[in-house]
């Protein structure tokens, strides 16, 4: 199956295993999934399989090869550490990756724009990022 172009996500939920230091650490900061059941949500998505499979937790998987990749993720998330690892991984298998961190917004707050300008000013880097601006040469 031939590869995307690229890829963006939002707040991604990439180790369903939990081993990241920002589940703990924004527990409290994070109104929408801080407190939720989590590990009940990820025995759900993961039926039999172990959560440490690279098709469930992608954390884990084999980079090489991937397109670009944007994630977007508030500094506030329990899912923040997620985001930073995955991106960091993707770097070092040779992905154009690029992480970026909004501060104190809830979890996909890219999906609430006209009411949150941080959700206007996220969505408008997503298609930047998707489009950049062509350079013309001078002369």
């Amino acid at each position: 199956i031939p590869l995307p172009d690229g890829a963006f996500c939002f707040s991604p939920w990439l180790d369903l295993t939990m081993s990241g230091e920002s589940i703990v650490r924004n527990r409290s900061k994070d109104g929408i999934i801080g407190n939720s059941p989590m590990s009940l949500y990820a025995r759900a998505y993961a039926g039999e399989t172990d959560v440490h499979h690279p098709w469930i937790s992608p954390i884990f998987a084999n980079l090489n090869g991937l397109p670009p990749v944007l994630v977007q993720v508030s500094s506030s998330e329990v899912l923040f550490s997620d985001s930073q690892t995955f991106v960091d991984r993707a770097r070092k298998h040779g992905v154009r990756a690029e992480l970026q961190v909004f501060r104190g917004q809830v979890h996909v707050f890219q999906a609430i724009p006209y009411i949150l300008p941080e959700a206007d000013a996220a969505l408008d880097r997503v298609r930047i990022w998707c489009h950049p601006p062509i350079a013309i040469p001078s002369g």
